[in-house]
């Protein structure tokens, strides 16, 4: 969150804001991701999330990899869930969901979410 440090959040809440969750970010400040019912389309939404997740899990059933990558996870410095969760695309999902949230109820962009691409 780039631009966002040295502003409060509330001077980029969107006229319709709808209460939800606050959640400490990394620029030290609370957001508020709004409810998943507030986002349009929510229920499509909600389909993608859940079917991004298990397409991605789905990808290493029947293979070697969660084996491979637990063993590595075990032998290294990170802890196994992490490791396992990144191999998955858990934190994409995560960061996906958590910025449609919170750009709901705030005037951000991709950029000012953290957004690579």
């Amino acid at each position: 969150m780039d631009i966002l440090p040295s502003h409060d959040e509330s001077t980029f809440r969107r006229p319709d804001f709808v209460p939800g969750t606050w959640v400490f970010l990394a620029d030290g400040q609370a957001w508020n991701f709004a409810p998943p019912s507030a986002v349009p389309g929510y229920e499509q939404f909600t389909w993608e999330v859940v079917s991004i997740a298990v397409g991605s899990f789905m990808a290493h059933l029947n293979t070697g990899d969660p084996d491979r990558r637990l063993e590595a996870a075990l032998g290294g410095h990170a802890g196994s869930l992490r490791v396992i969760a990144k191999d998955l695309g858990v934190y994409q999902l995560v960061f996906w969901a958590g910025s449609t949230l919170l750009k709901r109820n705030y005037r951000l962009t991709d950029a000012d979410c953290g957004a690579s691409g």
